[in-house]
């Protein structure tokens, strides 16, 4: 039997198949994606100044690698963070992809993470 493959779609918060959330992986792709973009196109231009030929393509791919790694690795940080709550001490755990304001289920107090 051929297996059956499932594509999952980019937007959209949660796996229609396996209901875990996108928004890290999300997250990370587009940071991946336009530091690559921005660094190739940096490094074919201080790459092109130094020697015109061929310099463009190495600066490029050069940017480019360290682009998608810089991305990467800025695209990866966790998004749930541990805060206290500012009225009552709680200690809580704050997912920061559903914004900066939240509500302390303990004494329900607003408070706004920078």
């Amino acid at each position: 039997m051929p297996k059956l493959r499932r594509e999952v779609e980019f937007n959209g918060n949660v796996c229609p198949w396996c209901g875990a959330q996108k928004v890290q992986s999300q997250v990370t792709h587009i940071y991946s994606y336009f530091w690559g973009f921005l660094g190739a196109g940096v490094g074919g231009f201080i790459g092109y100044q130094m020697e015109p030929e061929v310099g463009w393509l190495i600066g490029g791919g050069i940017g480019l690698v360290v682009g998608v790694v810089f991305g990467f690795s800025k695209g990866s940080t966790a998004l749930n963070h541990n805060v206290k709550c500012p009225g009552c001490g709680t200690n809580l755990v704050v997912d920061k992809a559903k914004g900066p304001n939240y509500n302390c289920p303990k004494c329900g107090q607003l408070f706004h993470l920078k």
